[in-house]
């Protein structure tokens, strides 16, 4: 003889692991979606005509060794990188996300601004912590990724001492000539 009542509990309790799954995949879709929206927005943004302005005068600055008239783009930079670090802070990207779109700029713009940043930062030590922390962070994921043994100290934003002065050059040559049709 059939119970139904068990049968119905059965039902019901596949139903509710059915619509659980269902969710949960849902949900995991909509995450995969919000991280790929995100990453898609700073990737336009890092690519607008203000950005590859900045981007140029930035390494123009740096390129001469006077970054006294550039303060303002490589601050615009940094801030940008900043947003980036906020929105990997709060889980609207991945760090995975963020070195993978935008850690071989940030690697070499960090090592070219590093003294700016730091100087900047003694005057007011609370300007891009996030930035470092995400630095940090990502320079890890290249380590591994890389092989590389790595003594990180927490909260304590590395430099990349190992990067060859041939790869900078050629970074502030193409950052230097940045164009966009406008």
């Amino acid at each position: 003889m059939i119970d139904y009542t068990a049968l119905g509990v059965w039902t019901g309790v596949t139903t509710g692991l059915v619509a659980l799954v269902t969710w949960l995949c849902d949900r995991a879709r909509d995450r995969a979606r919000m991280y790929l929206e995100t990453v898609r927005c700073l990737e336009a943004e890092f690519s607008t005509a203000r950005m590859y302005r900045n981007r140029r005068i930035a390494a123009e600055a740096f390129r001469s060794g006077i970054l006294t008239g550039a303060t303002d783009a490589i601050d615009e930079i940094v801030d940008f990188f900043e947003g980036v670090a906020y929105y990997e802070e709060i889980g609207a990207i991945r760090a995975r996300d963020a070195w993978t779109c935008f850690f071989s700029y940030m690697y070499r713009f960090y090592h070219l601004a590093h003294e700016y940043i730091e100087q900047t930062r003694n005057d007011d030590p609370t300007l891009w912590q996030s930035f470092g922390l995400l630095y940090t962070k990502l320079y890890k994921i290249e380590a591994k990724d890389r092989k590389k043994q790595i003594k990180a100290k927490r909260n304590r934003i590395l430099l990349p001492r190992d990067i060859e002065a041939k790869y900078i050059d050629q970074f502030i040559e193409e950052e230097a000539n940045l164009r966009i049709d406008e």
